[in-house]
């Protein structure tokens, strides 16, 4: 079995928060339109019938407020299964007390 030794390119936790912050906002530009291309083919393949016969203002608007929604929920079930399921990991690093110690 081979041993992992784990590096850190930012020694300062501001630089790691702030390196993420710009990678996840690069990511949101590059994967918020592709998901929701995706969601939108989808939901009007699937709901096509009911949203012909809604019109076409109203089938814009239930379309649009599923996709946001299917995008929300994927954010949602990410912090689930961080904070109910794997025990949020970190919480509680340097202390007790809370809500502060989450922001470590």
């Amino acid at each position: 079995m081979t041993e992992n030794n784990t590096v850190r390119v930012l020694k300062n936790q501001p630089g790691t928060g702030f390196a993420a912050l710009i990678l996840c906002f690069a990511a949101s530009m590059i994967l918020w339109p592709l998901c929701s291309t995706v969601a939108q083919a989808l939901f009007s393949a699937l709901a096509s019938q009911g949203l012909a016969a809604a019109g076409p203002l109203l089938a814009g608007k239930l379309v649009g407020a599923m996709v946001e929604g299917s995008f929300f929920w994927m954010v949602i079930n990410t912090w689930i299964w961080l904070t109910l399921i794997m025990g949020n990991y970190g919480k509680t690093r340097f202390t007790e007390q809370q809500p502060l110690a989450g922001l470590s």
